[in-house]
């Protein structure tokens, strides 16, 4: 699946050890007119600030929407001159709320490698990608309800460089500190490109593997507005089934068993490659614990006779699930967007490869310093299997540092009721709120997208 890639070593003898369950980008045959690749910096540079603006409008059609229905701004930030860098956002302001006033959010998708385009076209965006007919062999949009920029300014963007649109010939990231350099760049363009926001409260958001990318950010964030006479109005963030902490989270054996999904015997062994796994995190021998991690997951999958790993209500991925891939490939979503003939999630094998021994690096010690500065939402689905709320849990009780960790430990959860239903339940402990959706699997907002919009809309009101 897309949230969680792993790409197979074709040559290796290790090649039956690799996943099986991970998404591949497709190349596609790009024909018709696809109009030109924006890239903006130059003009944001040169201070032509009204031409960059008036070139990112999206004014051609997409198919199934009039664009008059709804405002966006698409293109290019060069991020890296040097090495050849270029991030892709797509940005839309809010709606039913006053933009020069509402929250500015960043969107993050995980992966490694995974398109934010999938948060826009198939999770919480305002356009939802979808098949025309029962043949399944075309794709056009139609306006989401619930979608998020409802009430706040929402940009994805294409990160780390080489992830969907965003491309590169040589900078691709290795380490979380050279994800939050470019991605930081590309966010004091944008706030140059779109001045009017800068002084608008500004979260991270972001899910599965963007457990790490959003802690990267927002202490990058932090960073830079102590010694830089450039501010982002840096007010929180928010972090759906994340991966913070995979030594903590990546373990199956027991939710697996208790979910009866698993018998005994199955569930002892993963408790054996698991605590293999833990051995090697400790000697910091990061693509060791990766293959052990990968192994389990193929055996799990195995057993279960699935291959399906966000959700326990779910054997095998839906082609919905993949629809918006077909979506942003079409001539007219291209030429509308702005990226022309860039291939789509082609550099995404190279995205994972250089960030495969960053995997297992935890971002526990970052959550917990943003914890003790800045409101943080984790929300986890109660179904997913792949970032499951119990790895959640196990990450809280290894943390060490912050200060809020005995109301923690002493705190009940409340349920939490959207239009007088129970949505899910939700646990306060200082700056924290952690909460857990019910019947929702990793794609919290694509499971239950009007409750999920409603705890997107608390946290950042300040009414959670």
């Amino acid at each position: 699946m897309k949230l969680l890639l792993v790409f197979v070593l074709v040559a290796s003898s290790l090649a039956e050890d690799f996943p099986i369950w991970r998404h591949v980008y497709k190349p596609k045959t790009i024909q018709g007119d696809v109009g030109e690749t924006l890239y903006l910096t130059p003009y944001i540079q040169n201070g032509d600030l009204d031409t960059a603006r008036n070139l990112a409008r999206v004014v051609d059609p997409l198919d199934g929407l009039d664009n008059d229905e709804l405002e966006s701004y698409s293109g290019f930030i060069t991020v890296n001159e040097e090495t050849d860098s270029h991030m892709f956002f797509w940005f839309f302001p809010a709606t039913e709320v006053d933009p020069s006033e509402a929250p500015v959010v960043l969107w993050l998708q995980g992966g490694p490698g995974s398109s934010s385009m999938i948060g826009l076209f198939e999770i919480h965006g305002p356009l939802s990608a979808v098949y025309t007919d029962e043949t399944q062999t075309d794709t056009e949009v139609k306006l989401n309800p619930f979608s998020w920029n409802r009430k706040a300014n929402m940009i994805y963007i294409d990160n780390p460089v080489g992830t969907g649109f965003s491309h590169t010939s040589s900078g691709f990231a290795d380490t979380q500190e050279e994800v939050g350099v470019d991605l930081y760049e590309c966010l004091v363009q944008w706030f140059t490109l779109f001045p009017e926001f800068q002084s608008n409260p500004f979260f991270a958001f972001g899910e599965s593997y963007a457990g790490k990318y959003v802690p990267t950010i927002s202490k990058k964030i932090h960073d830079e507005n102590q010694v830089s006479s450039f501010k982002i109005n840096f007010q929180g963030l928010g972090i759906g089934n994340g991966a913070m902490s995979p030594v903590d989270s990546n373990v199956y054996g027991e939710y697996l068993y208790q979910a009866g999904l698993l018998d005994e015997i199955d569930r002892d062994e993963l408790l054996s490659r698991e605590a293999k796994m833990k051995e090697h995190v400790a000697n910091e021998e990061y693509f060791s614990a990766w293959l052990s991690w990968n192994t389990e997951v193929n055996y799990f999958l195995s057993k279960m006779g699935c291959s399906y790993t966000l959700g326990i209500n779910q054997c095998h991925e839906f082609n919905e699930e993949n629809n918006y891939e077909d979506f942003v490939n079409k001539e007219t979503t291209r030429k509308a967007a702005h990226v022309g003939d860039r291939p789509f999630g082609s550099q995404s094998g190279a995205v994972y490869d250089h960030l495969r021994e960053d995997i297992f690096v935890s971002q526990k010690a970052t959550v917990e310093f943003l914890l003790d500065r800045y409101p943080v939402l984790i929300y986890n689905g109660n179904l997913d299997i792949i970032c499951h709320h119990t790895g959640t849990l196990n990450m809280f009780q290894a943390m060490e540092t912050w200060s809020g960790l005995d109301e923690y430990h002493s705190a009940n959860a409340k349920v939490y009721r959207v239009n007088g239903d129970v949505a899910g339940y939700l646990t306060s402990a200082q700056n924290l709120r952690l909460f857990v959706m019910r019947n929702a699997g990793h794609m919290v907002p694509r499971s239950q997208p009007e409750n999920a919009f409603a705890m997107f809309n608390d946290f950042i009101s300040n009414k959670m």
